[in-house]
């Protein structure tokens, strides 16, 4: 399947059949978006991830992990490409949401053989709606798939990783959960992770920049 949405550098591109992708995400709660970023703007993300400090550490019951600051390259510039008008549109029409006005997320990876982590949770604070993973791992690691499941469950569904620039759009709903499985070997899991919001773009951020890890 080719591009769905393209985010470029001064917009993005929506080449698709909406009524069609709304019934697909009705069903699976989750939607695939290969090539999200223009490859010349990938290129620079991945060699701003490259030399990056994962030195922000974020805990929580359920998870452990090391990320980006939110003011190091290239977590602004991704947060320009994602928060775009057309992107909103998109996102509000194929997941039936609220008027999406904002996405706040952060840059995060986790190694394998470490005690990284994300199990098991929903992500309902915070106007919380519909969420996306950007893969930026250059090379796939072993393991480390996202998993849904309806919530109090046992039976899931692993999405694999995908390449570095497609992504993974899905639902944020008290009755379903998600945890990143286990990173077995090879290289970190690395990923531009957040959430679509109601509220304004500057709201999300002064939020992300008080360190809220979500």
């Amino acid at each position: 399947m080719g591009p769905i949405v393209v985010l470029g550098a001064h917009d993005a591109t929506v080449d698709v059949d909406v009524e069609r992708l709304r019934a697909d995400f009705n069903r699976k709660h989750y939607l695939r978006l290969p090539g999200l970023i223009a490859p010349e703007l990938l290129e620079r993300v991945l060699n701003a991830v490259d030399v990056a400090e994962f030195d922000v550490e974020l805990s929580d019951t359920f998870f452990l992990d090391h990320s980006i600051s939110p003011d190091a390259s290239p977590v602004p510039l991704l947060h320009l490409l994602v928060n775009c008008e057309p992107l909103f549109r998109f996102v509000g029409a194929v997941t039936g949401c609220p008027r999406v006005r904002s996405f706040s997320g952060r840059v995060f990876r986790i190694v394998a053989g470490s005690p990284d982590h994300l199990e098991w949770h929903r992500d309902l604070d915070h106007d919380r709606f519909v969420a996306l993973s950007l893969s930026l791992a250059r090379t796939p690691c072993v393991g480390g798939a996202l998993s849904l499941r309806r919530t109090g469950t046992e039976d899931s569904v692993s999405i694999a990783n995908p390449r570095a620039g497609d992504a993974v759009l899905f639902r944020v709903d008290p009755r379903f959960e998600h945890r990143v499985e286990p990173v077995l070997s090879g290289p970190p899991r690395v990923a531009f992770s957040g959430w679509f919001s109601p509220r304004p773009f500057s709201d999300a951020l002064r939020q992300r920049a008080a360190g809220d890890p979500g």
